[in-house]
């Protein structure tokens, strides 16, 4: 892939919600990196899945980040499932609320 289709997707994602505000993009895995791997692969895969399927760019970059936490959990090339990216979903979903 060329720059040119990196920065079109760093423009396509929104940063700011309506009101101009920040939205940030969770880390989910500060500690457990064992192995980058890959890493690109599984986050650009992540975002077209779920662009294709209608999420916005910021719901496609947060899967693409919580693919990315799941497989340098491990080491070498490596994948993740939808059953273990939706826990990890949930997992963020529980420790936000109150």
């Amino acid at each position: 892939m060329n720059i040119d289709f990196y920065r079109q997707l760093r423009t396509a994602l929104p940063r700011l919600d309506l009101h101009g505000q920040p939205q940030p993009i969770p880390a989910f895995n500060r500690t457990d990196v064992f192995d980058v791997t890959g890493v690109g692969d599984t986050i650009v895969a992540a975002l077209t899945v779920a662009l294709t399927l209608g999420a916005s760019g910021w719901e496609a970059a947060v899967l693409g980040n919580i693919a990315a936490s799941l497989v340098v959990q491990q080491f070498g090339t490596a994948t993740t499932t939808p059953i273990a990216m939706k826990a990890a979903l949930l997992k963020l979903i529980e420790a936000e609320q109150p």
